[in-house]
């Protein structure tokens, strides 16, 4: 009878000890993109992608070209923005693991976004024809929807294959379309949600659903260069109440839409947030200028990238990811960012990837 008495204290000590024993978080592996250009004289612009603080350098056939943003499927790195020939034309440019992909299309235009749907690739640009610029969509880098609208562009779209979610401009109007695609064929809705004589509109990024779009826009006044950040919520237009204001990227969180970006202050840029309209300095501590580059919403946080520039150099501050703290990537100036792209995944041996 002690024996089993003994035996069963010892046990429910082992499993009051395992109730109370802390649980460690769960780790992450963190994979951190970073696309843009670097101002160089060979060759005459530098399209490169950062992973992980790792520069890559993207094919250029030697031709003058961009990278306007990039996303990751299967394991691949794909990109996507324009090239520019001898005559000073702009052309459809894609990128597979750094080298030159979809070569049978040369067409005239440029590719905004890109994103991946069941094994398809997506883009949004503009497309040349004669001279005049149309918005255009791309599956797998073949055109298969072109909007009517002369002089529009689309900027930024989300999509599940059949219906498309764009932001864009038609002229310097801020304008979004919900494109739906029945038996091969397609229905447009055009909203016109930003127009001012004398003010140009360009989205800045884009959430919420079909029915209830969520964009953020940059409104500039083009006798002064002054801006002011808006975002769109369905149909109706927020004006943020500080001048010179500039949105980045905007998401839902607790119920609020909130923005972030910076505030242009004479000579010095801060980076800012935004809860609704209630402004909010972030990253008092940067020295120099800052500005948040994008939020990524993951379900259950905001992590933030701030970049701030300081002693002629710009530094990538990753803050709040998982709850691991920050880190900084240090890049040489002359660097232009385009996108920011993040994946994180559990890894079973318990360490954390930076």
């Amino acid at each position: 009878m002690k024996k089993i008495l003994s035996f069963s204290l010892i046990a429910f000590s082992v499993l009051l000890t395992s109730c109370f024993k802390p649980q460690q978080p769960e780790k992450i592996n963190i994979n951190y993109y970073i696309c843009g250009n670097i101002n160089s004289d060979t060759p005459a612009n530098d399209p490169v992608i950062y992973k992980n603080g790792v520069i890559s350098h993207l094919s250029t056939s030697g031709e003058y070209c961009f990278v306007s943003d990039m996303c990751v499927n299967g394991g691949d790195i794909y990109a996507a923005g324009y090239s520019i020939d001898e005559n000073g034309d702009m052309y459809f440019k894609f990128w597979k693991n750094g080298e030159s992909h979809l070569p049978l299309l040369r067409a005239k235009g440029e590719i905004s976004k890109i994103t991946f749907n069941d094994s398809k690739m997506y883009a949004v640009g503009t497309i040349d024809k004669e001279g005049v610029s149309h918005g255009v969509i791309l599956e797998d880098g073949n055109p298969i929807y072109e909007c009517q609208d002369e002089d529009s562009h689309f900027n930024l779209f989300g999509t599940n294959g059949n219906f498309f979610l764009v932001a864009g401009t038609v002229g310097h109007e801020g304008v979004y379309w919900i494109i739906s695609k029945e038996n091969e064929k397609y229905a447009t809705e055009k909203v016109s949600v930003l127009k001012k004589e004398g003010f140009q509109y360009i989205p800045s990024d884009i959430t919420g659903t079909y029915n209830t779009p969520v964009i953020s826009w940059n409104e500039t006044n083009m006798e002064d260069s002054s801006s002011r950040g808006c975002f769109t919520v369905g149909k109706s237009n927020t004006m943020l109440k500080e001048e010179n204001s500039h949105i980045n990227s905007i998401y839902v969180y607790n119920g609020f839409y909130n923005s972030a970006g910076y505030i242009r202050k004479g000579s010095e840029t801060k980076a800012y947030t935004w809860a609704g309209t209630e402004a909010n300095e972030y990253g008092r501590s940067l020295s120099g200028n800052s500005y948040v580059f994008k939020t990524v919403f993951d379900g259950s946080s905001v992590h933030m990238v701030t970049v701030a520039e300081s002693e002629n150099n710009i530094y990538f501050d990753v803050s709040g990811m998982i709850g691991y703290g920050t880190f900084k990537m240090k890049y040489d100036q002359g660097f232009t960012p385009s996108s920011i792209f993040i994946t994180y995944t559990k890894d079973s041996n318990g360490s954390v990837e930076i």
